[in-house]
């Protein structure tokens, strides 16, 4: 036991004693002992538990770190400018980077029905009719920006899916999470870092893919505007 326990232990013992005989001794220590012993072990219990669910947290949060495809967002989010690696597969290297703009990222993160682009023939109800439909279409590199950004979000969406089952608390992730939900909330130490057209269109990019992630948001103290 620790210090601390052994002195409330005797603050326990002494009271305990002195209504005691001498002969009944022997016995009211072995009881109160008992009992500090089953104290200590649930206080014992409570610390494995704690470190449990520390180490898993922190499994979590370097597995989603780990993922090449969640390394591209941080780097978006990160620079206003830069050249990422959207398409590792690619013959020639070059055709591997793109660089990415804070425009590029707000154009590629509008949610399909805020983004028709194109007029499409399709077969209508009665057999031989052709109608027009609006079609959502983006380019190559902007379907590969919102790939890498569904990664990120689903893995942001498994965190809060472990905090409402009470398999986490919000205390046990923020470390790993918070910076760059800072930049996505412009809370914090991501205060200004993304242009207001970038926090919009992630904004309203979450709302209609991710509505869990603003329950994270909102349990960090940073709930994101509702969409416009």
């Amino acid at each position: 036991m620790e210090l601390m326990d052994w002195r409330l232990v005797g603050d326990l013992i002494h009271p305990f004693l002195n209504k005691l005989e001498p002969k009944d001794w022997m016995t009211g220590v072995g009881q109160v002992l008992t009992v500090a012993t089953i104290l200590f072990g649930v206080k014992q219990y409570r610390k494995n538990q704690e470190w449990k669910r520390a180490e898993f947290a922190a499994a979590q949060a370097k597995e989603l770190d780990e993922e090449p495809t969640v390394k591209d967002v941080y780097t978006m989010l990160d620079y206003n400018r830069y050249g990422v690696e959207l398409f590792p597969d690619a013959d020639e290297i070059e055709h591997r980077f793109v660089e990415v703009t804070d425009d590029l990222l707000a154009r590629a993160l509008v949610p399909h029905p805020n983004r028709v682009s194109s007029t499409i023939l399709v077969p209508g109800p009665i057999e031989g009719e052709m109608i027009e439909r609006q079609m959502a279409t983006f380019t190559p590199e902007e379907g590969a920006i919102r790939k890498a950004f569904d990664v990120y979000l689903d893995g942001l969406e498994r965190f809060e899916h472990y905090i409402a089952s009470g398999l986490l608390s919000p205390r046990e992730v923020k470390p790993y999470l918070s910076y760059y939900l800072s930049i996505l909330a412009d809370q914090g130490p991501g205060e200004g870092r993304k242009p207001l057209s970038v926090r919009l269109a992630l904004r309203d990019y979450i709302t209609f893919y991710y509505p869990d992630v603003l329950k994270l948001f909102a349990r960090f103290g940073w709930p994101l505007p509702p969409a416009g």
